[in-house]
């Protein structure tokens, strides 16, 4: 079994919260995490795990007050909440009455943001973390870049015993999340629409959204284009990256950039089932860029929060690192080993002032292109993030 980072980060906030809820994709391993937990923890009287998509364990909490109450020394973990709402106004009023910290693990499918209201008044007493799929540095001992890039982090794809096979259950994976999936957190819509949409993003990915476009092409108006996208980010299937905007008087480019979350279900979306494949297509370079931001992504802290930086002078940054509003690193994302900076990246870094600026190829040694730019590889990119928990 891979050994997760965000297991560190759990025991922490465990600690810290008498609530503390797990969100991400299907399959990227919540529960797996949360039962290990459960044999890990120093606890004095155990714990329990409840999954309220099993009957059974929905019999067990039919009086559930009296049921949690008396696990109330306990970590209790809720897998698939959203089949039982109803729980979070009472965990609320259990949480009042002894509030300790580690009471209770809730996991779930969906970004907070669309959950049940009732888990209003419950969100001032949590603790959220979200788990991503595998990332490079979890599993760089275990597959080769080409194939984690190619293959994506989800490990039912990544260590399938063969390509083939991997993408089969990519394919899988997908229709089960826009059938079955998606309906359940909230969004109605047809199936094959969604497909066709998520589909469209792949085919676009990295461009500057354009809702109108997008709304032509599936005959929907752009209102209900921005909803499906809303969904679709919240289900953690697409990255929304924002524009930074330092409020310097340049006249930025506003929209956002979209990126389809995983790299394997681009890969997929793309009909691209090998390396071979993945080079000879237009999408390339951009495919290395949503893995880049993905991982990334998956190492930075909280405290960091992810832009692009573009302007109608010229000016542009693929990823730029904010910590409390101040940018503090500048990414150019290159697929080649030996890029040639772009003015558009200088005159960026000058408007910025960022003092960490780099060019994130593939496998190139790290080294100074210039003064101020290091060229460096994603191993070495990661590990200094995460190193450095900037």
């Amino acid at each position: 079994m891979v050994d997760r980072t965000i297991s560190q980060q759990l025991k922490k906030y465990l600690s810290i919260f008498p609530v503390v809820s797990v969100f991400g994709a299907r399959q990227t391993g919540k529960t797996t995490l949360a039962k290990s937990m459960l044999a890990d923890l120093d606890l004095s009287s155990g714990g329990v795990y409840l999954n309220m998509a099993d009957e059974r364990d929905l019999a067990r909490v039919k009086d559930p007050t009296t049921f949690l109450e008396y696990y109330r020394d306990q970590l209790v973990v809720i897998d698939e909440i959203r089949y039982h709402t109803e729980l979070f106004p009472i965990i609320r009023l259990l949480i009042d009455r002894h509030n300790t910290p580690g009471r209770f693990l809730i996991l779930g499918l969906s970004n907070p943001l669309i959950s049940s209201k009732g888990y209003e008044e419950l969100k001032r007493r949590t603790g959220f973390l979200t788990i991503n799929p595998l990332d490079w540095l979890e599993v760089n001992t275990d597959a080769s870049l080409a194939t984690h890039w190619l293959k994506g982090g989800f490990s039912e794809s990544l260590f399938a015993v063969d390509d083939e096979s991997g993408f089969e259950w990519l394919r899988e994976y997908i229709r089960n999340y826009m059938e079955r999936d998606l309906p359940m957190l909230g969004l109605k819509a047809n199936s094959q629409l969604i497909h066709n949409f998520m589909k469209m993003i792949a085919g676009c990915q990295g461009e500057i959204w354009n809702a109108r476009i997008f709304g032509r092409a599936l005959g929907i108006t752009s209102p209900t284009v921005k909803r499906y996208l809303d969904h679709l980010e919240n289900a953690f299937l697409v990255n929304v990256l924002k524009s930074f905007n330092p409020d310097a008087g340049k006249r930025l480019v506003k929209s956002p950039k979209v990126y389809v979350s995983d790299t394997g279900i681009l890969h997929c979306l793309l009909g691209l089932n090998d390396v071979a494949s993945l080079r000879q297509h237009d999408l390339f370079a951009m495919s290395w860029e949503s893995y880049v931001i993905a991982q990334v992504q998956s190492v930075v802290t909280k405290k960091i929060e992810l832009y692009y930086y573009c302007t109608h002078q010229g000016a542009c940054a693929d990823l730029v690192l904010v910590k409390n509003g101040i940018p503090a690193i500048s990414l150019l994302i290159s697929i080649t080993n030996e890029p040639v900076i772009p003015k558009g990246f200088n005159i960026s870094i000058n408007d910025l002032k960022t003092d960490q600026n780099f060019i994130v190829c593939p496998n190139p040694q790290r080294y100074h292109l210039t003064s101020n730019i290091e060229i460096i590889g994603i191993t070495d990119l990661l590990l200094m993030l995460k190193m450095e928990s900037i």
